[in-house]
Formats: C-alpha cells, sequence, structure tokens
C-alpha cells in the first residue's frame, strides 16, 4: 500500500472520561498526517458528562453514535464497527482504538508497514502500547501460548502465537469478510481473545507490533490493590476482565463446559485469596 490510498475506519468506545477520550481522539488525529482517507466512529456509550458533546464541538469529524450506557467495551465496539459497514465504504483496514491510547506520530504509518512486512495480506497486527512515555515495559500487546506479552523488537512485526489485547489492533477488510465482527457474546472484557481465537482458527495470523504504538498504563492491579473480600467478589458479577460470565462463555465456546468450569472455579479461588499486586512477564 505504500504510496496508495489508504481508507481506515477508527472504531472506538468510550464512557464518562471527557478529557481522557479528548486526548486519545488529538493524538489519533496528529498520528493520521499523511493518511488517505480516515473516518472515526466513537460510540459514547450513556456519558454523562458531555463526552458526546464535547467531541462534536472539538472534532466535528468524528462520527459520534449515542447508546444508552449497557454497552461496554465490546457491544460498544460492535456497534461502532456495524456502523462502519453501514456506511457504505469499503474501507482498507479497520482500527480498534482504546480511548486511553496515547498515540504516537508515526503509529499508523508504522502499523501500516507492519501490515506489509507480515507477508499475509489478512494479518492483523495487534499494537503494543507501552506503560508509560519510557517505552521500556509492554502494558498491552500480543501474547505466547503462556500469556507472556511481546516487547517490540525495532524491526519487524513478531507473529504471535496466543492472543492479544484490543486496545489499538488494525484489522483488514479482507480479515473482516472472512471472520467477521467483535463477538456479540460478551459485554466487556474477553471480545479481544476471542477474536485472536477465531483468527487462529481461521488459519489467519496476527503480530506484535515492532514498534511500540503509544503509551496505555496498565492499572489493572492498580484499581484492585487493597480492595476487601466482599468488593473483589463483587467484580466476578460486573463487566470487566473478572466477571465469570464471559470468562464462562470463552472458554466454553472452544474448550467445552469442563475447561470453562476449572476456569471459573480457578478465577473464584484467585479473587477470594488475592492479597499482593501480581506480577506481569514480557518477552
Amino acid at each position: 500500500l505504500r504510496g496508495a490510498r489508504v481508507r481506515i475506519a477508527v472504531l472506538m468506545a468510550c464512557h464518562n472520561r471527557v478529557m481522557t477520550t479528548l486526548s486519545s481522539l488529538e493524538h489519533l488525529f496528529a498520528a493520521a498526517c499523511g493518511i488517505s482517507d480516515l473516518d472515526v466512529y466513537l460510540v459514547d456509550d450513556g456519558s454523562v458528562d458531555d463526552t458526546g458533546a464535547r467531541v462534536r464541538s472539538r472534532f466535528p469529524q468524528v462520527n459520534v453514535i449515542d447508546a444508552d450506557g449497557s454497552l461496554y467495551w465490546a457491544k460498544g465496539m460492535r456497534l461502532a464497527w456495524g456502523t462502519a459497514v453501514k456506511d457504505g465504504c469499503k474501507y482498507d483496514y479497520f482500527f480498534w482504538l482504546n480511548d486511553d491510547v496515547k498515540l504516537r506520530n508515526d503509529s499508523l504509518s508504522g502499523l501500516l508497514a507492519d501490515a506489509e512486512k507480515c507477508g499475509d495480506l489478512r494479518g492483523v497486527i495487534a499494537g503494543v502500547c507501552s506503560e508509560d512515555a519510557s517505552e521500556v515495559r509492554s502494558s498491552y500487546s500480543a501474547t505466547d501460548e503462556s500469556d507472556v506479552q511481546y516487547v517490540p523488537n525495532g524491526e519487524t512485526p513478531q507473529r504471535a502465537t496466543g492472543w492479544f489485547n484490543g486496545n489499538a489492533v488494525l484489522v483488514p477488510w479482507v480479515t473482516y469478510e472472512a471472520v467477521g465482527m467483535i463477538s456479540s457474546d460478551y459485554t466487556h472484557a474477553r471480545a479481544d481473545y476471542d477474536y485472536a481465537e477465531r483468527l487462529k482458527r481461521s488459519g489467519i495470523p496476527f503480530f506484535a507490533s515492532s514498534h511500540f504504538v503509544g503509551v496505555c498504563g496498565n492499572d489493572y492491579f492498580d484499581k484492585t490493590k487493597g480492595l476487601g473480600l466482599s468488593s473483589r467478589i463483587s467484580l466476578l458479577f460486573k463487566p470487566g476482565y473478572w466477571n465469570i460470565r464471559d470468562l464462562f462463555i470463552f472458554r466454553r465456546k472452544y474448550w467445552g463446559v469442563g475447561r470453562a468450569v476449572v476456569s471459573v472455579c480457578h478465577l473464584i479461588v484467585h479473587v477470594i485469596f488475592m492479597h499482593t499486586r501480581g506480577s506481569r512477564n514480557s518477552r
């Protein structure tokens, strides 16, 4: 695609963090310089902090889609994707972007270059985010089978064998035609892991980006550190990474009921007995 006209549909979802969302959009448009066509579809999922109005005022080119607050990430991203497709444009790529990612100015051009380097027109590129501006540690990435995150090597995209986080992901149109959109089975978390599993089972490769694409701090452990037992248990029934419903659906879908039950039991034990901040591995 070097030198050619490239059309990208950016898919985003947001809820009640207006300044974070505005900052992410500002970084996105800075990174979009030189991109031929960029259409942004942002689902405002019931924000009460004027996110939708502020985005429309500051970035009138963004297609803001109002929702009622029941969609969360997975269903919000699916709505954004469905709206982009219904608009009738045939895009070269869809770009998933979390509204708390601050992209580097060269991120989109870098992801497009990785798409050329990966050797498969269907290849999905998971942009690796760093914990902070130092770009030393991955916060969100693609993983190997042991859930160890890949760290960019600075040269080529690395083929991943596990899953990927959905923070900044470039999906070619041909892959959408083969695999479809984000699943409607999930509320918030697991939908990105599900998409990676569908790619694997369809024989479509995915890769960790060759460079960090931006900053997106992982506050998962900070948000759960110090919570009392009742608060931790309540998270098992709320949308998020610990939600046992989404976990059960994901495991049952690909590995059967037995594996799903074991995974849910393991998560419950982890939540009940966790006391200290865990560690994250990188490779």
